[in-house]
């Protein structure tokens, strides 16, 4: 029990501590270990707020008065071209797009296949890629034709 005055959240009725004490006696819970709160008016329970989510509420909502947002990190967009990865990032094969169908084929046959993961080891002057275990030199436009899903993390190498 709070030994200050709260208002019923439902109702709105203002419960002084004799108040919450006399709802508290009808409560099959012993009152020593219970922290809730009854209405006796709607009968409605619930826990009253510690004083540190009370000053985090009261600053979070100072924070939303002055117009403040919380600092967010900028989306990165879910599919890349291989370009865009940054050297040692990692990511999986969302699509390959090419006007040349027997480089596609070529990319297939060595394994750069939509779900498979690849990492880019070089950028100059050829992009390096590692697909498993091979390594592989792709000429500077492949680089716009081969789109990835980043990964979030970064494993060993």
């Amino acid at each position: 029990m709070t030994p200050t005055a709260v208002r019923c959240p439902l109702c709105n009725l203002a419960l002084a501590p004799q108040d919450q004490a006399a709802a508290c006696a009808r409560c099959p819970f012993r009152p020593s270990d219970c922290h809730a709160i009854c209405c006796p008016r709607c009968g409605y329970s619930w826990v009253a707020s510690s004083p540190l989510v009370r000053r985090i509420a009261r600053w979070w909502s100072a924070r939303r008065r002055r117009g403040e947002r919380p600092p967010v990190a900028p989306a990165a967009p879910a599919v890349v071209s291989l370009a865009q990865l940054a050297l040692g990032e990692e990511g999986v094969v969302a699509s390959l797009q090419s006007r040349r169908p027997a480089y596609l084929q070529r990319l297939g046959a060595v394994g750069v296949l939509p779900g498979r993961r690849l990492r880019l080891r070089q950028r100059q002057p050829a992009l390096i890629i590692q697909v498993g275990e091979t390594e592989l030199a792709l000429d500077a436009h492949a680089g716009g034709e081969i789109f990835v899903r980043r990964v979030l993390w970064m494993t060993g190498s």
